[in-house]
């Protein structure tokens, strides 16, 4: 099991993974999060990828995975 939104600092939490289906698919899985409260945005510290507060970074994220497999999947945790 890979994790995706969340990690030890910023690249991990913004890093997607990647798996391979055994027809030979690749499919990119990408996360991000708008419920936290302060503290909880991954820093040089753990925390998770702050999706909606940088929509040009998430935005850049699906493309560059684009690029590298036949499906992306993006879970997106928001609402209260």
């Amino acid at each position: 099991m890979q994790v995706v939104g969340a990690g030890r600092n910023d690249v991990d939490a913004w890093t997607p993974a990647i798996v391979e289906t055994p027809g030979g698919a690749t499919i990119g899985f990408l996360a991000g999060n708008d419920i936290h409260w302060p503290g909880y945005r991954a820093t040089s510290k753990p925390g998770v990828a702050e999706g909606r507060t940088d929509i040009p970074r998430m935005k850049a994220a699906i493309r560059s995975l684009v690029k590298k497999v036949d499906y992306v999947v993006v879970g997106y945790h928001w609402g209260l």
